[in-house]
């Protein structure tokens, strides 16, 4: 299975020095929902990045100290539905330290984190991060708990990508991409993503459940939802011969 959908998401500082502060100055952005039920309505609002900062140091005993940038998919028309957010968290230096992912399931309203701990550039030709985890957060009916999620994430730069696949063994059961392009978050931007995606999160609920209705007609099996054992769960990095099997 493949998820293939036009999308817009938003970035959003959490957290930053007071240099870049000076120089992005108080600017409203969107109404986003944050780690915790926080809301944050500009793009620096330093209480919404302390949770975040929490569950990366309980993961990986060592909270980043740097900026906090979180990649997630707006409110549209005061309809939120965001089933996956990252939050990227650096360093005081401005390395990566981690990448948390907030998932949320529908219709549970339930959510988990997946903390992963970022790698040091080992050459310049990879800077992508790779990430193997168990799932351990029912999410779709239609897929098990048994599984393995295999992440590649590319540096945040002028073009970004999230990669993500579902494993059973040797099985890839499935597969999403985010490919996205980064632009200046202004006046004339934002009137034409509102123009061309008037409704995303709606759109986005819509092909999540159109998607299930016709998986239900194909007699997919259904598997029952499940509580999580715990709030988050840590992941590892692949070795460099289990690279491959990321994409």
């Amino acid at each position: 299975m493949k998820l293939c959908n036009r999308a817009w998401c938003i970035e959003i500082v959490l957290k930053c020095s007071n240099d870049l502060r000076r120089r992005l100055g108080v600017c409203i952005i969107v109404d986003a929902e944050c780690s915790e039920r926080i809301q944050c309505h500009c793009s620096f609002f330093e209480p919404s990045h302390r949770p975040v900062v929490q569950r990366v140091g309980e993961a990986v005993g060592h909270a980043p100290q740097g900026s906090i940038c979180l990649l997630t998919q707006p409110r549209s028309w005061g309809l939120s539905f965001n089933p996956v957010s990252f939050f990227y968290c650096h360093e005081a230096d401005g390395q990566l330290a981690a990448i948390l992912c907030e998932v949320r399931n529908t219709p549970w309203r339930e959510r988990f984190h997946y903390v992963l701990p970022a790698r040091a550039p080992t050459h310049l030709q990879d800077f992508h991060q790779h990430f193997a985890v168990a799932k351990a957060f029912h999410v779709s009916p239609f897929l098990p708990l048994d599984l393995e999620y295999r992440m590649s994430f590319s540096p945040a730069a002028q073009v970004l990508g999230v990669h993500m696949a579902d494993w059973q063994g040797e099985q890839k059961l499935f597969d999403a991409t985010l490919d996205l392009r980064r632009e200046t978050l202004d006046r004339r931007h934002l009137h034409r993503h509102l123009w061309r995606f008037p409704w995303m999160t709606a759109k986005t609920a819509l092909a999540i459940y159109w998607q299930a209705l016709r998986l239900l007609l194909k007699r997919t099996p259904v598997y029952d939802h499940q509580r999580a054992d715990d709030h988050f769960r840590t992941a590892t990095v692949p070795t460099e011969e289990r690279h491959h099997e990321i994409h």
